[in-house]
């Protein structure tokens, strides 16, 4: 019985941890939360500036943008896009320029709550320059140090 209880308390554990990386629901609202790597060791610079987020529905039309903020290291923001309609915000464009950002993840709220989330692993799978973004995220299947695409 013990074993159970402490089953039930680890999986509620982890659902509040991971739930903890997306913001709230909220009304004709898409809130789109960009995260920055951590400067440590061989990784600087990674704070940086996200210039514009760009919510897109499935017929790849803009339905969503917002303007620009600087996030610091280990930090992240949340960008609240306004949407006239409750579209599902199918894609998102994370744009940055001469202040760049590494980007260990980013996390999406829709506008029904629904969450969605990317991971800076991506960059490392697609062959593209990444690097180890000092930002710890676990999951039951696969508890890692989160790369940072940059």
């Amino acid at each position: 019985m013990a074993d159970v209880l402490g089953l039930i308390g680890d999986s509620l554990g982890i659902y509040s941890f991971f739930s903890s990386l997306f913001a709230s629901k909220q009304a004709n609202i898409c809130i789109v939360r960009v995260s920055a790597a951590l400067n440590s060791g061989s990784l600087s610079g990674a704070d940086g500036t996200v210039d514009s987020v760009r919510l897109y529905n499935e017929n790849q039309q803009l339905i969503g943008n917002k303007g620009s903020s600087h996030i610091g290291s280990g930090g992240f923001h949340d960008f609240a896009v306004s949407q006239p309609s409750s579209q599902q915000a199918a894609y998102a464009e994370i744009a940055a320029s001469t202040d760049a950002i590494c980007i260990p993840y980013a996390t999406t709220t829709w506008v029904d709550g629904s969450h969605y989330d990317w991971s800076g692993d991506w960059g490392y799978e697609c062959g593209l320059e990444w690097y180890y973004g000092n930002v710890f995220v676990s999951s039951a299947s696969e508890p890692h140090w989160r790369r940072s695409t940059c």
